[in-house]
């Protein structure tokens, strides 16, 4: 024959095929194939038979033009193929091994216990509700299709082969006689049934791939119980198989005419395939990798999947009604798109809104039976592929573009899909260095694969219940189509989920396939917000407006109280042991303002403050409010640059100062006019204060910029007193209450400690220099003066606690407020059992929205679900909102950006409208847009997650590391602990700097087998520093970049280090083997040489036949411990016939 002939005879397939599948005739060469009802898995297989011509047709070039006549067209401008073979029966000697598919293999691999998710078949549950069903005829018509179905007598070995055994596992099928129980009594032993039967993980390994049972019911009613491991058989063999059974239970009787079998599929599909396909199809996947951002999706989870001990999943289902899904396909055919595309769109959608990321993967099923070769058409098999497809996020989309582009990326995807996504996954792991989870959703569209038959039907009865499960899967989207009704199914594992979130999103997805059924809405912009989020957040701003602020100023109660209880206490100086009355103090600040006005100051200046710590900062602060001016507190300590830097910024003309520090830090030299405090007399101050509106400026706080130039946030007495009024009636602070000022009043808690307690009469104990870090200091303030309320970052409080522990002392506060970093989760237990009738108040918020915006009181007991201390609620007037890249509200649990709204939030960065245009934004209110990673709770509860330009990615997921620092801080051996990300040879890693309870021997590899208990391997720092204390700044917050450059120094750069000893240089030999390696350190990575699940299995199986006695190796301890070091270690503690050095 030759090649024309052939095409003659290709397009006359394509036509007669194309009317047979749409049991139509007279299709014209123009019709719309789409629109007359051909789907994805129908044009595939025509794509597939084509290859049998040698006509290499890809399915998306049939897609993008679905008509007979231009297939035409693409077959005869085709080439042809010399070297294609015909199918034969390949010459395979009986019941011998032969290879697992890639798929079949990633199913094998996740069986293993020890794998994150694994321990559960690929596996498939139905319950089918009938009547008078005779369980000896069923019995011999399962028989009948074991014996037929040559897969169903397959056995899978350790080695990774599979064997296809002369008889079945098992001829046996339950039969459960509840005909004579009450209802309630049958239903609740089905229930009994269900649990045991429906995640159970047959002996796949013995020959047990399959089960069948049957449960007389009262009323002649029965129910049968179906399952299936997927290693034999995909959906459509489901179908077949219960076709077959009803075939066979009906007295059909099943011959085998042929000996072909899968196993000579297997063989034969090695020449369909030629290397170059393969190859091109390979270096398409390699440069895709290479531009993706190899994210796993960001779903919120409760739980880290390597922390579940069994994996159960559950079902979700809906079904969308015959007219909608008939209308849904009808407006989807004319814009020439298939109902699979649509319902990929609406999942890809709906993971974007849950996921707030630019990019990830979606793992597609491909079916690809040959359904021409009838051989294949009926046989019992899995001949899945799986497809990666890539989703990348697009703001303000119509839904039909975004369909267009999944159509798109998936056209282009399954055209290169010789080169499977087991392998793509296996590839993205090199560049990881690790194994994991790279696509655990999953959309696999059943719609053209019916499960059910009419004589299936007919004889046993409905489908009532199914569910399935898939090793290291997390979220698995099905669909199906019964009596022309769409159903959509989830198969999820719950416990990996926020409660209540997976229902939001499967609710959100209904929503959004109903409302395709209208065909003017593929034009809109579709946001998948559920309503309830969507009511709820709007209650809560709501809830706010419009937005009031306090008619008053930061000194007016102050006034107030120096008029009416002039004589009573309001600073102690802790060092001198000086006590100033409200009427003294009034009186000082007074005479300061006067000299600030004599000086020339006017009503909303900006005056800095340069002083000491002590009472003169004090004096100061309030006579340049007194004067009407905004104070900007300049530190003594900082350099002269940054000094003048903040001068510039800020258009300061004057600074209050006194005369040792105009000495001490050389201010004659500025271009400024230097207010010496110590020259203030009561002669010349004000007769009353200026008085200044609440929208005036109170002060300006100075914090770092990324630029390096200062940041000052401009903050009005009315968004001040705002969040301290709240403060004060939260807490029931009053004139009974003294606070210890430990913070700098270049630092905003200092904004509360002083007009916090000033305006409700109470008193303040301030500190030197000195005193300002010295805990025995305040332990011993606190017991003279009787210090009730502590405020300042954890660090500090943690110092105070630490130094109360050791000298056995209670502590008498009241109220403890910690803000300004994370707290330790142990911190606040520890306290309080210190305190008596006390609280923490964990408080949180930004300089930038004046102090604090949230509060929560911190439990005695800490949930063990908290991985950190939360956010909490906001405080009076205020609101958050967490938001993502796009500027819409993220929905419940998932990461965005915090934006703080209401009264609290500032006017604005002094002397920069570029960075307030774009950090402070109007809508209904005004916001400040932080640059903190949060979420939202399902109740409401705010938690903070770090800044979003500190959020790390190692080996592909995205890390928490104050997770990782609390998970340390649980080490009873632990004091303190910083995680950092240091750069090495190969990528970045995780570095921990430690500080120690206690003198020890110091060992990284001890914590590293206590973090294993609480974190997955990838959240594990490689390497620890150990120190005797936290470098901190001035504020009393950690280091960051001293603890990084230690880190950074201590972290050894990667060289060549042989195996050490008799194990690891067994190890590695056979590592070179494997992996086909000449030389190896024992610090390589098992994946960046380019392991993977098949190779782990054959190093796993080597390395436990080394042993006399027996030594069960799992996989996942490779995975684990991936190094040959590492893995040493780990097989020394499974057998110690070996020492293994540690380090």
């Amino acid at each position: 024959m030759t090649n024309e002939d052939l095409k003659i005879d290709a397009v006359t397939f394509v036509h007669k095929k194309a009317e047979d599948m749409l049991a139509i005739s007279g299709i014209t060469e123009n019709t719309n194939l789409i629109e007359a009802g051909l789907s994805s898995i129908m044009i595939m297989q025509i794509s597939n038979h084509l290859r049998k011509y040698g006509l290499k047709i890809p399915f998306s070039g049939l897609i993008e033009k679905p008509t007979l006549g231009e297939w035409a067209q693409m077959i005869h401008s085709s080439g042809v193929s010399q070297g294609r073979k015909q199918q034969v029966t390949a010459k395979i000697t009986e019941n011998s091994e032969f290879d697992l598919t890639d798929v079949q293999y990633a199913y094998f691999v996740g069986r293993d216990d020890e794998q994150p998710l694994g321990g559960v078949g690929c596996h498939a549950y139905l319950e089918i509700d009938g009547e008078r069903g005779d369980g000896e005829r069923l019995k011999k018509a399962w028989n009948t299709i074991l014996d037929y179905h040559p897969m169903l007598r397959a056995k899978f070995l350790e080695t990774g082969k599979q064997i296809i055994m002369p008889t079945p596992y098992s001829r046996e099928m339950g039969v459960y006689d509840f005909s004579r129980l009450p209802k309630n009594a049958a239903e609740k032993e089905l229930l009994a049934l269900r649990e045991e039967l429906s995640h159970r993980k047959l002996k796949v390994e013995k020959g047990e791939v399959a089960g069948l049972s049957l449960a007389l019911l009262p009323c002649e009613k029965t129910r049968m119980f179906l399952d299936v491991d997927l290693l034999v058989a995909d959906v459509s063999s489901l179908g077949i198989l219960l076709q077959h059974l009803a075939e066979a239970y009906t007295g059909k009787e099943f011959i085998r005419q042929s000996t072909y079998t899968f196993q000579d599929y297997m063989e034969n599909r090695k020449n369909e395939i030629s290397d170059r396909e393969f190859n091109e199809d390979r270096k398409f996947w390699e440069n895709k990798i290479s531009g993706l951002n190899c994210e796993i999706p960001g779903i919120p989870l409760a739980k880290k999947p390597e922390l579940i001990s069994e994996t159960r999943f559950s079902r979700r289902q809906c079904i969308i009604d015959k007219e909608a899904w008939s209308e849904i396909r009808r407006v989807a055919s004319g814009y020439k798109a298939t109902p699979s595309m649509c319902l990929l769109t609406c999942y890809a959608l709906i993971l974007e809104r849950w996921c707030n990321q630019a990019s990830f993967l979606i793992n597609i099923p491909l079916f690809n039976r040959d359904t021409e070769n009838e051989e294949i058409r009926n046989m019992v098999a899995d001949f899945t592929n799986l497809l990666l497809l890539d989703f990348h996020r697009k703001g303000n989309e119509a839904f039909i573009d975004t369909l267009h582009r999944v159509r798109g990326t998936f056209l282009e995807n399954v055209a290169h899909s010789h080169y499977s996504g087991v392998n793509v996954q296996r590839d993205i792991f090199k560049t990881m260095g690790s194994a994991g989870f790279v696509a655990p959703v999953v959309f696999a569209c059943n719609i053209d694969s019916p499960l059910e038959t009419g004589l299936s039907r007919e004889v046993f009865g409905d489908i009532s219940y199914m569910v399935s499960q898939t090793p290291q899967v997390w979220l698995d989207f099905q669909t199906y189509v019964r009596d022309g009704a769409l159903i959509l199914c989830w198969d999820a594992v719950d416990e990996l989920f926020p409660e209540g979130m997976l229902e939001d999103m499967f609710n959100a997805l209904v929503d959004l396939v109903k409302k395709l059924a209208a065909a003017d809405n593929w034009n809109a912009v579709f946001d998948v917000l559920p309503q309830r989020q969507l009511e709820q957040r709007k209650a809560e701003l709501d809830g706010i407006l419009p937005v009031s602020y306090p008619r008053k100023s930061l000194i007016t109660d102050f006034l107030k109280n120096a008029q009416s209880k002039p004589g009573n206490v309001a600073v102690i100086d802790g060092i001198s042991k000086k006590e100033i009355s409200y009427g003294h103090l009034y009186s000082k600040a007074m005479a300061i303002a006067g000299l600030l006005v004599k000086a020339g100051i006017k009503q909303g200046d900006y005056i800095g403050i340069t002083l000491p710590r002590g009472c003169g900062q004090i004096y100061a602060m309030l006579g340049i409010l007194f004067s009407g001016g905004v104070y900007v507190p300049i530190g003594v300590n900082q350099p002269e640059d940054r000094r003048k830097k903040i001068l510039r910024q800020t258009g300061i003309n004057y600074i209050v100062s006194d005369t040792g520090t105009i000495r001490d830090c050389s201010l004659y030299g500025e271009e400024i006019r230097i207010i010496n405090l110590d020259e203030a007399e009561e002669r010349i101050s004000l007769e009353k204060p200026v008085p200044v509106s609440p929208e005036s400026s109170a002060y300006v706080i100075m914090t770092s910029g990324s630029t390096g130039v200062p940041k000052g946030v401009e903050i009005s007495h009315g968004s001040a007193v705002n969040t301290i009024e709240d403060i004060n009636r939260r807490y029931g602070i009053t004139s009974e209450d003294t606070v210890l000022m430990v913070s700098a009043i270049d630092f905003d808690l200092s904004v509360y400690d002083v007009f916090g307690m000033l305006s409700c009469g109470g008193r303040l104990v301030v500190l030197d220099e000195a005193g300002s870090r010295e805990p025995a200091l305040w332990l011993s303030l606190m017991e003279q003066y009787s210090i009730s309320i502590w405020n300042s970052v954890p660090m500090l409080f943690d110092m105070l606690v630490t130094m109360a522990e050791g000298k056995g002392r209670k502590l008498n506060i009241r109220v403890a407020m910690l803000s300004g970093d994370w707290i330790a989760l142990d911190l606040p237990s520890r306290f309080y059992n210190r305190s008596e009738n006390s609280v923490v108040a964990a408080m949180g918020g930004a300089t930038e929205a004046s102090v604090w915006s949230n509060y929560l009181i911190v439990p005695r007991e800490i949930p063990s679900a908290w991985v950190s201390i939360p956010y909490g609620n906001p405080l009076g007037n205020q609101i958050y909102r967490v938001m993502d890249d796009l500027g819409r509200i993220c929905p419940e649990y998932v990461q965005g950006e915090l934006r703080i709204g209401g009264a609290g939030v500032a006017k604005g960065y002094r002397g920069d409208e570029e960075l307030t245009r774009e950090k402070f934004i109007t809508d209904t209110i005004r916001w400040y847009k932080t640059g903190d990673a949060g979420r939202i709770w399902k109740d409401g509860t705010i938690e903070f997650l770090g800044r979003k330009d500190n959020q790390v990615k190692i080996k592909g997921y995205r890390i928490e590391i104050g997770e990782i620092e609390s998970a340390l801080k649980k080490n009873p051996r632990i004091a303190d602990a910083v995680v950092c990300v240091v750069k090495r040879a190969g990528g970045s890693r995780l570095a921990a700097y430690v500080v120690l309870k206690e003198k020890m021997e110091p060992g990284g590899e001890a914590l590293k087998s206590a973090l294993e208990k609480l974190l997955p391997g990838y959240m594990i720092p490689e390497t620890y520093y150990f120190s005797g204390r936290i470098p901190l700044l001035e504020n009393g917050k950690p280091d960051k970049r001293e603890i990084q450059r230690l880190l950074n120094e201590h972290t050894d750069t990667e060289t060549y280090v042989p195996p050490q000893n008799p194990l690891e240089i067994q190890i590695g030999e056979i590592w070179k083997e494997v992996l086909n390696r000449e030389r190896l350190s024992r610090f390589d990575n098992f994946f960046t040489l380019g392991g993977d699940s098949l190779k782990a299995v054959a190093i796993v199986t080597r390395i436990e036949a080394i042993f006399d006695d027996p030594v069960n190796i799992s996989v996942r301890i490779l995975f684990k411990a991936p190094t040959i070091h590492a893995f040493a270690l780990e097989i020394d503690k499974l057998n110690s016939d070996f020492e293994v050095e540690a380090i």
